[in-house]
This record gives C-alpha cells, structure tokens and sequence, in this order.
C-alpha cells in the first residue's frame, strides 16, 4: 500500500519500505516521463523478441511426420534392394559414420558402400524406435534405437540380429523436403570373440 500527498513537495510513504522520498513535481514530471520511454522500449523489444521467436519457426509436428516416413523408406528400401530410392533420402553432401569403420563421405561414395553390401547380404527386416526428435532452424535430428536382420546371399540361415542406437541429421531441402545429411550408427551387440 502507498499514500501519495501533494502541496509544494510529493512525499510517497511505502508501507513496504520505511522510506520518505521528497521530489518536487517538475522532477516528478520528469522521471514519470523517464519511466514511460522505458517503458516503451521494453514493450518494444518484448514485441521484437516474440515477433523472433515466432519468425522462422519449425514445425516439430511436420519434422516428426517426415523424418518417422524417411526411416520407414530406409528400411523399406534396404530390404528390396532399391539403391537409387534409398540414396534418395540423403542429402548430396552426406556423411555416413558407422562403427569400427572409415566415414562415408558424399552421395557416390554412398552409393558404392550400399552396393557392396547388397553384393553380399540381403537385409530381411529393419525397424527404428525413435525416442527423440530436434528442430533448430533448417536442421533437425533423431535420436533412438534400431535393430536389423540379414542373411548372407549365399547362407542358408539368417546371421544374427543386430541391434544399435543412431543419430541421425536431417538437413531441410529447397523444396521443403527433409533429407539424411548426417549419420551415426554403433551396435548394442557385444563384440564377438
């Protein structure tokens, strides 16, 4: 609570503080004035902040839709050995990091790595469990688990099940689209003796 008297001088008495502040009123028209351009300015750059935040906003909702349906493809197009439809969820600039192995760095590379596999395995199943997904900017990653089932071209019996955790980058496109521009993956399998 706050008692203001006028005459000659304004005495504002702050209950919550026991202190007595004597300014005339032409100081008084002159800080009010100070206080309301401050004012202004922090109503100014609040608006200006918000108007940011909200600017160039990502939509998590869509990067979630597209990034579940670009892995889903992964899988998919792994299994029926469609090399160009699977490059085609990547970035041209992409990097492939896989474990206990060299990066594979760019498009052709990619190509040349996923073609020596499908010489050799035929993959039966794949499946990804997603537990996190990012946006910042034009940039968005998942993170989570993964597991895949093949059996060597030759091989009478399915190898064993291999199970990992990824991270994978997504890089948005020109077109709105959202492509494979960075990729980890490492096993959760203990190494083999």
């Amino acid at each position: 609570m706050y008692e203001v008297l006028l005459d000659n001088q304004l005495r504002i008495f702050v209950l919550m503080f026991p202190l007595r502040i004597n300014i005339s009123i032409k100081q008084n028209i002159y800080l009010r004035s100070i206080f309301m351009k401050k004012i202004i300015i922090f109503l100014f750059m609040v608006s200006v902040l918000l108007g940011c935040a909200t600017t160039g906003k990502t939509d998590i909702d869509g990067f979630k839709v597209a990034a579940t349906k670009s892995l889903e493809a992964y899988g998919e197009k792994l299994i029926e050995k469609d090399i160009d439809s699977w490059l085609g969820l990547h970035d041209e600039n992409v990097i492939k990091m896989p474990q206990d192995s060299m990066p594979v760095i760019g498009i052709d590379a990619l190509r040349e790595s996923i073609s020596g596999a499908m010489a050799v395995v035929d993959f039966l199943d794949f499946g990804v469990d997603s537990e996190e997904f990012v946006v910042f900017g034009e940039m968005g990653y998942v993170r989570g688990n993964y597991f895949v089932e093949t059996q060597l071209i030759d091989g009478p019996t399915p190898l064993p099940r291999f199970e990992g955790k990824y991270f994978t980058v997504y890089k948005k496109q020109s077109d709105g689209s959202w492509k494979i521009f960075r990729d980890s993956y490492s096993s959760n399998n203990p190494p083999a003796n």
